[in-house]
């Protein structure tokens, strides 16, 4: 009996649950032809997903309907699944029974799912251009069943257009380019600079994994230019369009904004102009330095020595990028105390580094200020270290023997030991392997009073663990360092 009663439970609680679809980043456009379609472009849309059973793996997979099909058609179109933990897949047959044509997503404690959804279009009927197109996601029963349960459905519509030189309001451009922002991030384009109501366009960052080439009937400058390569995206644009694409922006997977989305007031992007553009598949593109490339900070820490506190910090891409102004606070107030030249536009790693001389005891909390060419800033994640200033006099000269932590460690092959000696005298610092052998004699020479850092290069050593020790008078402390090569 109970094994009877069991499924009727489910089913009944399934059924309380009302079931919708809120699309909070649905472009305007969709590429489309009623016929053989060759010219396909990945079309993306953000959006969640309510009234789902909490805590519980769905599988799914979304097409496009038309205003006249019924509730429970699935629609047409082809699917590119987006996968968090693995590369997109893209699917010309997408059902709930095989796996590679459904996606799955886990629901929250509160039966919703906030995502990235991807269609590609087809030469079905439903693409004529001009015509209005509805995103719909078909859901299994949240158990691993394979039939179609339920179906959610966008509430606005997306015009499709096609690749054409003619203006008109059923015809677009092709435009691509490349960004410094992760495989499988998200560009969003829009026609205003605030990125305020519904985009033009939103597509994927290459290389995510699907074979998006003209053996699947994608634009050929899509297949050639933008498939498979890093950084790249591609999208139609309407050709009737007065106000150009004017904001790009990237997103993460989970839809958060990355830093510094690129604008421009009139639709010029250097010499591509998007306003009411007429080049079709002979697609243009908007130089690399002009699209999304945000200030990416891979590292800030900070590193307290005698005398000093050691701020490092490593950009992964800049954009526009003027300096980095320090600030420090320990109470009240947060208060600039130096600046560091930025280095504009750049997508390889870049490492910075500033002393603070000034100590003060107790807890200091620093934090970066990043500003930008034409005057905008962002600020860092705040930092904090606890500092003994009573390890130096009124003139700032040390008052004790100290020897600090290398930075970097690990390292390779070059690091900076720093040491501090009250009186003159003579120093000798060495470094051993974990045998005891020593293997470098980086000083033995009479050193004055203050603040001292002699560089080490290991070029010529194995990777592996390193002891390097100072001797000064009574003095002596050792302590580890790793090389990895």
């Amino acid at each position: 009996m109970l094994k009877k009663i069991l499924p009727l439970l489910m089913l009944f609680t399934g059924l309380m649950f009302a079931q919708t679809m809120n699309v909070t980043i649905q472009p305007k456009f969709i590429e489309g032809v009623n016929g053989t379609n060759s010219a396909r472009m990945p079309f993306a849309y953000f959006a969640t997903i309510s009234g789902l059973t909490p805590s519980s793996t769905y599988r799914y997979f979304n097409q496009i309907i038309i205003s006249t099909n019924s509730a429970t058609t699935s629609g047409a179109g082809n699917v590119i699944f987006v996968r968090s933990d693995s590369d997109f897949v893209r699917s010309s047959g997408p059902s709930l029974s095989s796996y590679g044509n459904y996606g799955e997503f886990m629901t929250d404690a509160t039966g919703s799912y906030t995502g990235w959804f991807v269609n590609e279009p087809s030469g079905n009927a439903r693409f004529t251009p001009g015509g209005y197109v509805f995103f719909r996601v078909m859901l299994n029963d949240g158990m691993g069943g394979t039939a179609i349960v339920s179906r959610v459905t966008s509430s606005d519509s997306t015009r499709v257009i096609k690749f054409e030189t003619a203006g008109g309001d059923t015809t677009g451009s092709g435009l691509w380019s490349r960004a410094a922002v992760p495989a499988k991030s998200f560009v969003v384009l829009y026609d205003n600079v605030e990125g305020t109501g519904r985009p033009l366009a939103a597509t994927f960052v290459e290389n995510d994994g699907s074979a998006n080439t003209v053996a699947n009937s994608y634009a050929q400058f899509y297949s050639d230019s933008v498939n498979a390569i890093a950084g790249s995206w591609g999208v139609i644009i309407p050709n009737n369009n007065a106000l150009g694409v004017r904001r790009i922006e990237a997103r993460q997977l989970d839809g958060t904004l990355f830093p510094n989305a690129a604008t421009s007031v009139d639709g010029m992007w250097g010499t591509v102009n998007t306003v009411n553009p007429a080049f079709g598949l002979a697609a243009m593109m908007i130089p690399p330095e002009l699209a999304p490339l945000p200030v990416e900070l891979a590292s800030f820490s900070a590193n307290v020595s005698v005398g000093l506190v050691e701020l490092n910090w490593m950009t992964a891409t800049e954009l526009n990028n003027k300096a980095f102004e320090i600030e420090r606070k320990t109470s009240g107030e947060w208060i600039k105390i130096g600046e560091v030249d930025g280095n504009g536009t750049t997508t390889s790693p870049i490492s910075y580094s500033f002393e603070d001389r000034t100590l003060l005891n107790g807890k200091v909390s620093y934090r970066l200020k990043q500003v930008d060419h034409d005057g905008s800033f962002t600020y860092s994640n705040p930092i904090a270290v606890v500092i003994n200033a009573n390890t130096v006099d009124s003139e700032g000269n040390p008052t004790v023997y100290s020897l600090d932590q290398n930075y970097p460690n690990p390292f390779n092959p070059s690091t900076v030991i720093r040491f501090a000696i009250p009186v003159a005298g003579e120093v000798s610092l060495s470094v051993y392997n974990t045998l005891g052998q020593k293997v470098a004699q980086l000083l033995n020479s009479t050193m004055a009073a203050g603040f001292h850092q002699v560089e080490f290069n290991a070029k010529d050593l194995p990777s592996g663990l390193y002891m390097y020790e100072v001797k000064a008078g009574e003095f002596t402390s050792t302590k580890k360092m790793l090389l990895i090569k």
